[in-house]
């Protein structure tokens, strides 16, 4: 099988994760970086977010974890260039999700969003919902921490967790949202169930980051090759 060439946008904390996890891979090719700060990381080729359109040049998918902003410009120019995208920064607008799923319709490309891309978070979600369903009379809170640079609060992972509990149980109403950021926290959620004689827990918690760049990485080779024009969801690659 041929390496993914891929571009990152991005290049912070998870695009250097995903950079390290390719790197340690023989499936995947880094072509490019583009950020306004050079990393220095080794090997790479680092081009700046004004020469966007040349950094995508030369990839067959590229992945973004970059701003709100800057992450709808790198979808509208992966679709104008005819390359699959993949986004992992959270907190985009409504207006700029629109955006993005008009770029992938008008480029006749495959995409993918998401807040979180492990496979231990998806487990989560699907164990999550059927807990609210079958305690749709109990009162739900969500807990959410993060490292304290991050800048979006609840997190993108708290808010859909939140959507999808609440669709399980209409008349139980939505779940309560607190968010902790502190230290160098790399991401727990938790959900408590919480009744008159008992209360249940559901907790993921991430150990480092590479959990979500493998994640993300199996979710670009699922991608890669697909072009329908429509955005995909984490759960579609992994099938849950």
């Amino acid at each position: 099988m041929a390496k993914l060439r891929i571009a990152l946008a991005g290049l912070g904390r998870m695009g250097r994760a995903v950079f390290d996890e390719a790197m340690a891979s023989t499936d995947f090719e880094i072509v490019a970086g583009v950020d306004s700060n050079n990393p220095g990381l080794a090997g790479l080729a680092y081009f700046q977010p004004q020469d966007l359109e040349q950094a995508l040049a030369g990839c067959d998918l590229v992945i973004d974890f970059s701003s709100p902003e800057f992450a709808v410009q790198v979808a509208e120019t992966a679709a104008r260039l005819g390359k699959n995208f993949l986004i992992g920064t959270t907190a985009i607008p409504a207006e700029g999700m629109q955006r993005i799923e008009q770029a992938a319709r008008d480029g006749n490309v495959s995409g993918m969003v998401a807040a979180n891309f492990s496979v231990g978070v998806a487990a989560f979600f699907v164990v999550a919902q059927q807990a609210a369903r079958l305690l749709a009379s109990y009162d739900a809170e969500i807990v959410e921490a993060h490292h304290g640079a991050k800048r979006d609060a609840p997190s993108g992972t708290a808010l859909r967790l939140a959507a999808a509990v609440r669709a399980q149980r209409p008349q139980g109403g939505g779940p309560k949202l607190h968010s902790i950021r502190a230290g160098q926290i790399v991401g727990e959620h938790s959900i408590l169930f919480a009744g008159n004689n008992e209360v249940i827990e559901i907790r993921h918690s991430a150990i480092s980051r590479q959990c979500f760049a493998a994640g993300c990485l199996a979710c670009a080779r699922w991608l890669a090759g697909r072009k329908d024009g429509r955005l995909h969801s984490v759960q579609d690659a992994i099938g849950t």
